[in-house]
């Protein structure tokens, strides 16, 4: 199963993909939602791992768009980000989110948003 991780800081990208790998997935980092938002034209993921606020492209305005195009409603989208406010996450998931998840995570936390999302056995 591939993953595409969207993050426009490095360390938050390294760390991500570091806790997805280890549960088995396939990974690609991409620090901008307009190169991750090409990769889905071409390759679209099983699962997309979204940061919130990107320069450019905010990842709200990248469910936006990955949802109006074809094959778009395919992967499960986890929104992470550090927005703790109820309706952030209420946005995010009207957007598109399946998930959302709040920094900081681990693995565990990670594991249990993956699960939720079917995507992992219990």
């Amino acid at each position: 199963m591939y993953c595409l991780i969207v993050d426009d800081e490095e360390n938050n990208l390294h760390i991500c993909g570091k806790i997805i790998s280890s549960m088995g997935f396939e990974t690609k980092l991409v620090n901008s939602a307009e190169i991750a938002m090409e990769m889905c034209k071409n390759d679209m993921p099983s699962i997309i791992i979204l940061d919130w606020k990107m320069p450019y492209m905010s990842g709200i305005d990248f469910l936006h768009e990955l949802r109006d195009m074809i094959g778009g409603s395919k992967p499960s989208v986890l929104m992470c980000t550090s927005n703790h406010q109820t309706e952030d996450i209420k946005e995010a998931l009207d957007a598109g989110a399946n998930e959302y998840i709040m920094k900081p995570f681990d693995k565990h936390i990670m594991q249990s948003k993956l699960q939720r999302l079917g995507l992992l056995e219990y």
